[in-house]
């Protein structure tokens, strides 16, 4: 037997992915969150911070379009960046809709007391947990890579170009 405020173990499996979109600005707290309003404008500065830039990367595109390896580099950030907006406007405008799919997972139906369907659950719930922080892992090492790489070819005394527009000259020695 269920406490009232107990989750299932069917919306287990999606709490893990749930807190993470939450926590980037994606997902909208659950209805009724006493943070909801501070947590919107996160979610807006979020997707404002995204979009800059995104407009970032279309200036540095606009500017390499001569050359092909620049050029290459910023159209893969390009559409990795245009993808999470569309993403984060999904999120935004069915979020109603979205709500309704995470508490139709409490239903019974989904959540039957046999064993056999609880330990399937359970092993759903583990299974898509340990998804989602090897996932995150990934994202979070490109980023470490992200900051390296660059960090090494300036200890190096190598030129460093970023794939966006910036109007700091940060190869000029300091």
């Amino acid at each position: 037997m269920r406490l009232e405020n107990e989750k299932s173990l069917a919306s287990a499996s999606l709490a893990t992915h749930l807190r993470l979109l939450r926590w980037c600005g994606y997902c909208r707290l659950a209805s009724g969150a006493r943070l909801s309003r501070l947590h919107a404008l996160y979610r807006a500065l979020t997707l404002a911070l995204t979009t800059i830039y995104l407009l970032q990367e279309c200036v540095y595109a606009y500017q390499v379009q001569q050359d092909m390896d620049k050029l290459a580099r910023v159209m893969f950030l390009l559409l990795c960046h245009i993808t999470s907006i569309a993403k984060q406007l999904v999120f935004h405008i069915k979020a109603e809709r979205i709500d309704e799919m995470l508490a139709g997972l409490e239903d019974p139906l989904y959540n039957q007391a046999v064993e056999a369907h609880r330990r399937l659950l359970g092993a759903t719930a583990a299974s898509a947990s340990r998804f989602v922080r090897a996932y995150s892992g990934c994202a979070v090492v490109t980023c470490t890579l992200w900051i390296t790489f660059p960090v090494m070819y300036r200890l190096q005394g190598l030129p460093v170009e970023f794939p966006f527009w910036i109007t700091v000259d940060y190869n000029r020695p300091t």
